[in-house]
């Protein structure tokens, strides 16, 4: 792995948290890649174990290569706190090589 790429939420003026729509984070990695003489290559797709299918489908559906990392097992507890407890609420890692 040579570059990861850390998407995190945007926090607004009230200090609510905008929702990360897994397509919208896709996006945000295609933007901030694109800029890179290297294009965006591979990318290890890192999602809460019941949405990583989803998640790597949608990745591909953006244009990039995408794998869940074998071997690396995927989050699966979410944070009640959160927003949308059961629907996300974790910060989506695109890691690409």
């Amino acid at each position: 792995m040579t570059r990861v790429t850390s998407i995190e939420p945007v926090v607004a003026p009230d200090g609510a948290l905008a929702y990360l729509s897994t397509d919208g984070v896709a996006a945000r990695v295609v933007e901030i890649s694109e800029k890179l003489p290297e294009g965006i290559g591979t990318a290890g797709v890192i999602g809460f174990r019941d949405h990583v299918k989803r998640c790597v489908q949608t990745t591909h559906d953006r244009g990039m290569t995408a794998y869940a990392p074998a071997g690396f097992e995927m989050p699966g507890t979410y944070d009640p706190s959160r927003a949308r407890p059961g629907r996300g609420g974790a910060t989506s890692v695109w890691c690409t090589t």
